[in-house]
């Protein structure tokens, strides 16, 4: 992660190492492999192969918050992220190989508050009041728990833009952009002779 200007590496058997411009600012040893890592303003969320997530200042060695995992802690972790809330409210999302768990960790315990089914899901965002869900084959928009809006799609790799729209990386290397008001993608960008690997909303 660049933010801050801080790089953060981490490392086999739970070694976390903090740079910034150039020096060693913090080292976080935890006891367990980390599974999933993402930074957030100030701090770093992990979860370790214990099933606890745990979130960190850059600047020190003793979490803010730690809680073990109920929902999904007997399944084999696929991927760990951040969803930021248009009000600015970080949530959290467990996906395992055929469940999607939207955690809320600003409670002193930590509850599950949306868990969807969904089998081989690649990538998760909420925008407003509704959650978009990638899996194998589509792009699932969810609202009050119910798919309201679908597009058959292979994704690897999802990102909001604004307030209404997904850009989709493909399988094939490609960029599609979806507008969540619409039934189907309003742009396709293919590069000649190469492949999109990644991409950013700036």
């Amino acid at each position: 992660s660049t933010n801050l200007s801080v790089f953060v590496n981490c490392f086999s058997q739970g070694k976390i190492v903090f740079y910034e411009e150039g020096s060693i600012v913090n080292i976080i040893k935890n006891k367990h492999d980390i599974i999933g890592l993402k930074p957030h303003g100030k701090t770093i969320w992990i979860l370790d192969s214990d099933k606890t997530v745990k979130n960190f200042a850059y600047n020190q060695t003793k979490p803010l918050k730690t809680f073990h995992l109920i929902d999904g802690k007997n399944d084999d972790i696929f991927l760990f992220d951040i969803l930021e809330a248009a009000d600015g409210k970080i949530l959290l999302a467990v996906v395992t190989e055929k469940e999607v768990f939207v955690l809320d960790p600003s409670k002193r315990r930590p509850a599950t508050v949306e868990k969807f089914d969904v089998f081989g899901c690649v990538g998760i965002k909420i925008m407003g009041n509704k959650y978009v869900i990638a899996d194998l084959n589509s792009i699932k928009v969810f609202e009050n728990g119910s798919v309201v809006r679908e597009w058959p799609f292979e994704s690897e790799k999802l990102e909001a833009w604004g307030s209404d729209k997904i850009i989709a990386t493909a399988v094939n290397g490609s960029l599609s952009v979806f507008d969540l008001q619409q039934g189907s993608c309003i742009s396709n960008i293919v590069v000649n002779d190469a492949e999109i690997i990644d991409s950013a909303v700036l």
